[in-house]
């Protein structure tokens, strides 16, 4: 398992470096228990999560209203917030950065609209 895992990181950073990333990148080691403690402590907050690998889909009220990357070899979590619901995702949008900094304290949070510009 801990090969399989060496060989992912190995390639997702082939794939970064051949889009143009040059910034510093480290090998971080994330337990999948802080993954799922991560829907873990959505879920107990009333947010439905689906998950994959390091991607996450988080709904309210039965709608779609945010996206999460974490990228563990630099340190940060991608918050996407969809517009299409936009008064729900803003109605969660602070609790979501809260689960995230309890889980991972560490991580820089960044947060974005889809689609980007004016609504």
């Amino acid at each position: 398992m801990q090969i399989n895992m060496y060989i992912v990181l190995y390639r997702y950073m082939g794939f970064l470096a051949k889009h143009g990333y040059s910034g510093e990148l480290h090998l971080y080691w994330v337990r999948v228990s802080d993954l799922d403690k991560l829907v873990r402590r959505f879920r107990e907050n009333g947010l439905c999560v689906g998950r994959h690998s390091y991607s996450y889909r988080l709904f309210y009220k039965g709608k779609v209203v945010a996206g999460l990357h974490l990228y563990p070899g630099y340190r940060e979590a991608s918050l996407r917030l969809y517009r299409v619901h936009r008064d729900l995702a803003e109605a969660v949008r602070e609790l979501i950065i809260m689960v995230i900094r309890d889980v991972f304290p560490d991580y820089k949070i960044v947060v974005k609209w889809y689609p980007p510009g004016n609504p």
